[in-house]
């Protein structure tokens, strides 16, 4: 069984890594996250979850995405929204960056425009900030093993049903 290929494990997958991230980033700051500037590289499943969990806890959440109807979703949903491709001018207004891009999207040059009190937070599989920025990839088996698990569980007996449904 391949569960990287099940989209109901990789969308609640996805929100324990969003859940498990809010806990990363607000603990690496000294302030809360009410009203606190943050961006979002990219609105792929995490970044979905993340922009919806943040709102909730009142962060001034904007997304960058590369296609123009993420953008849009992005706005209609009531998130801030640029072109991914056009950051340098903006990340000065920012004080956390999450990164769910799997391919360089923050330059180091570009991090030049960064406030000095940014923190920077990479989840995706590959790197998308260069240098410096806390590696918060695979969360959920490292900070929250028993709900990683309790869904690992769970997706197996449901696809071990499936599978006899359609015998």
């Amino acid at each position: 069984m391949d569960l990287l290929k099940d989209e109901i494990y990789l969308a609640k997958n996805a929100m324990i890594t969003a859940h498990v991230a809010l806990t990363l980033a607000a603990q690496s700051l000294p302030i809360t996250l009410a009203e606190c500037p943050v961006l979002i590289l990219g609105f792929g499943r995490i970044g979905k979850c993340l922009a919806r969990l943040l709102q909730a806890t009142g962060a001034c959440v904007t997304v960058a995405a590369r296609k123009i109807q993420d953008r849009a979703m992005a706005q209609a949903l009531g998130y801030g929204a640029v072109n991914i491709q056009e950051l340098s001018h903006i990340l000065c207004r920012y004080r956390i960056i999450m990164n769910t891009v799997p391919y360089p999207v923050l330059s180091l040059a570009q991090q030049t425009h960064c406030r000095p009190d940014c923190v920077k937070l990479e989840l995706a599989s590959t790197p998308g900030i260069e240098g410096d920025a806390i590696q918060a990839r695979g969360l959920p088996g490292k900070y929250a093993p028993e709900s990683s698990g309790r869904l690992i569980g769970q997706t197996i007996l449901r696809l071990l049903a499936e599978t006899e449904v359609s015998r």
